[in-house]
């Protein structure tokens, strides 16, 4: 009954609010997960935009540096071990 409303666009109130607090808590669960990969991507390893046309050519280009970006993090706590021990 409540999801026939909803999509009947007669919503409550009670029933609006909810569902912006589920998106709200939906963005604030994502941001500190995605967004600094992006972030990553742009500054430091220079992914401003891209170079080839359509979501094929993006999806190709973006692998390698999402790649690279996921080796850094795997290689992280090797790194931090190498550096202490000579250290």
């Amino acid at each position: 009954e409540a999801l026939a409303k909803v999509a009947a666009g007669s919503a409550t109130p009670e029933m609006r609010s909810e569902r912006r607090t589920e998106g709200a808590q939906a963005m604030h669960c994502r941001g500190p997960t995605v967004e600094p990969a992006f972030g990553v991507l742009k500054s430091v390893l220079g992914l401003r935009q891209f170079l080839l046309r359509g979501l094929a050519g993006a999806r190709v280009e973006l692998t390698l540096p999402a790649t690279a970006l996921n080796l850094r993090k795997l290689a992280a706590p090797w790194l931090a071990t190498r550096v202490a021990a000579c250290g």
